[in-house]
């Protein structure tokens, strides 16, 4: 006689929730040794000093070969009129793309496709759907620094007197490497550390904290930095986490920095 109960092979299992995207490290137990985040974020360090280093040696030799340059002034002025500053500036925040691919590939040894995103690779339908969002969320953070540098009173000295075509330079620059610096820092800054720390902790919010909290190594603690720096962390690994990969973040981090850029050298110049 036939049973009227289903077979227990026969019922459908229960649907598996995907992996987040801090917990991406722990797909193949080789990834999710303890001792992996440690060597994932190490190697992309390491990369990170050597290739900043050697952008500054070829800076400098550039530097020694111009007329009249004054070397040590041209590497730290920081001035946001000087296309060579800006591109400087722009240039070592760049070297974080391959530092942390380095670090993913060789530190944690697993696939690149793993720091992209959930799919494991860079979900481009995504950046149609939801790419103008990103941007706007950019403007946004560029509004809360301009306000917060306005309340703290920088920016308030006079225009170095910069000329229209150097400025045109300065945003040609800009818009070349502002995209590829958004890059390395969603890339390491954000990807890796995250799924970092989403290796030892399943909870997300000591991961997104620490993506947050980053990105104030290096800087002035002042509330014009310090304030649009940890709203836009804050988005960004949120937004790391919600939609399972940095695409959205990507445009978010390259709208900040394409807008700072721009903001900066027109308030100078």
């Amino acid at each position: 006689m036939r049973s009227h109960t289903a077979a227990p092979e026969n019922r459908p299992a229960p649907a598996q929730r995907p992996t987040p995207f801090h917990r991406l490290a722990t797909l193949h137990p080789a990834w999710a040794r303890w001792h992996k985040p440690l060597l994932t974020l190490a190697a992309a360090f390491i990369a990170y000093l050597v290739l900043i280093s050697v952008v500054l040696v070829l800076t400098i030799l550039v530097l020694a070969l111009v007329p009249g340059r004054n070397v040590a002034l041209g590497v730290a002025s920081g001035d946001p009129t000087s296309p060579l500053d800006v591109t400087l500036a722009l240039a070592m925040g760049a070297t974080w793309v391959p530092a942390g691919l380095i670090g993913v590939r060789f530190g944690g040894w697993r696939p690149l496709g793993t720091l992209l995103s959930v799919a494991g690779r860079m979900r481009r339908e995504l950046l149609g759907a939801y790419g103008a969002w990103g941007a706007g969320m950019g403007a946004v953070v560029v509004a809360v620094a301009a306000v917060a540098g306005a309340l703290s009173g920088a920016g308030g000295g006079a225009g170095s007197g910069a000329s229209v075509p150097q400025l045109l330079l300065v945003a040609v620059v800009v818009l070349v490497l502002a995209p590829l610096q958004a890059i390395g820092l969603e890339l390491t800054l954000r990807g890796a550390v995250l799924q970092a720390i989403g290796t030892w902790l399943r909870a997300p919010l000591l991961p997104i904290l620490a993506a947050t909290a980053v990105v104030l190594i290096g800087r002035a603690l002042t509330a014009a930095v310090v304030l649009p720096a940890l709203a836009l962390g804050l988005a960004a690994a949120v937004l790391a986490w919600k939609s399972g990969g940095l695409e959205l973040p990507i445009v978010l981090t390259a709208t900040v920095m394409i807008a700072s850029h721009l903001v900066s050298a027109v308030g100078a110049g």
